[in-house]
Parts: C-alpha cells; sequence; structure tokens
C-alpha cells in the first residue's frame, strides 16, 4: 500500500491483534496502530485518526462513526474474517474506501472442528470428562455414555458451502449416507 504522502510510511490500525505474521509483513512497512483485545469502542475511534487502513476483526464494528474517525486518508478496511457483516460495505463505497476479507482460511479448520465435536457429542465426551473431573465417575458401568455408533450412520450437513463440502468429505469413510440440506440444490454432492 502506497501511502498518501509518498514521504511517508502508511499507518494502519490494527483495531484488535493480529497474528504475528501478518503483524511482522506490516511492520516492516507501515506505522502500526494497535487496539488490542479490551479496546474499547471509544478508543478505536482516537486511535483511526489519519490512518490509511484499517485491519478490523469480525468483533470490530466498521461503522460511519469509525470511518469518520479515520477520515479521507482511509483507503481499505481489510477485514480479519471470512466475512464482512460487521464492516458497513455501503458506508465504505460512499467514501471509495475498499473493503476485503479473507474468504477459505479457515475451511479446513472449521470442518475438522466439526468432525471432532461429531464423535464428541455422539460419544457423549464432554459429559464423561466432566463426570471424570468432578469425580462422578466411581468405575466402569457397561449403561453409561454409550452414545451413538457413528459406522454406517447418516450424517446431515446443514449448508453446503466449502466448510460443509469438507466436512462432509472428511466423514465419509465413516457415513453409510450423508444428506445435506442448502439454499440451493448442490448436482455434484
Amino acid at each position: 500500500m502506497a501511502p498518501a504522502d509518498p514521504s511517508s510510511a502508511p499507518t494502519v490500525l490494527v483495531a484488535r491483534r493480529l497474528l504475528p505474521a501478518g503483524k511482522e509483513r506490516l511492520a516492516g512497512q507501515c506505522e502500526l496502530r494497535e487496539g488490542g483485545l479490551d479496546v474499547t469502542a471509544e478508543e478505536l475511534l482516537e486511535l483511526a485518526r489519519g490512518v490509511d487502513a484499517i485491519v478490523a476483526d469480525p468483533t470490530v464494528t466498521v461503522n460511519d462513526a469509525l470511518l469518520e474517525a479515520a477520515g479521507p486518508t482511509l483507503r481499505v478496511v481489510a477485514n480479519f474474517a471470512v466475512g464482512y457483516d460487521n464492516v458497513d460495505v455501503d458506508a465504505c463505497r460512499r467514501r471509495g474506501v475498499a473493503v476485503t476479507n479473507t474468504p477459505d482460511v479457515l475451511t479446513n479448520a472449521t470442518a475438522e472442528l466439526a468432525l471432532a465435536l461429531t464423535p464428541a457429542a455422539a460419544r457423549h465426551m464432554s459429559e464423561a470428562e466432566a463426570d471424570l473431573r468432578g469425580g462422578v465417575w466411581r468405575g466402569f458401568d457397561p449403561s453409561a455414555y454409550l452414545g451413538l455408533e457413528l459406522t454406517d450412520a447418516t450424517f446431515g450437513v446443514v449448508g453446503m458451502g466449502r466448510i460443509g463440502r469438507r466436512y462432509a468429505e472428511l466423514v465419509r469413510g465413516l457415513a453409510g449416507e450423508t444428506l445435506y440440506t442448502s439454499r440451493t440444490r448442490k448436482e455434484d454432492a
């Protein structure tokens, strides 16, 4: 990103926190302002004054007030998220501010988490662990924590987008059948 004033580095507001891989790349080329995890909306307004870019996350509301605080130097809002529900895209468009996000970066991670939660829910793992840690479990009980067998089970996927498709791929080895619901029919699903 070239600064508005070519003699100075662009100023980037990292509204909360950015992981080292992104922060280190910016630090070498930009002046960074960082709000931190506990930053308030009022503090963000102050930090935003005169910045060239804002790096937000889903917990940061990028609205008229924040855009106005940044002023005319603001050129981009980079949302550190798959979506951009927290960004007033129309307000950015009116100001000529580009909005970016990070689609697909969490597809595999989210599908893997859903996969991990599947046997945990089916086999009552959370309840069993809580009982174990809480001193409730007193030994083998053949009727306790039975849950459901997953082998040859029917799996349901709500939404067959990127994450739903990846989850369906991951459970394929266990599933007898995989069903899905989606706003549109997926011929290749």
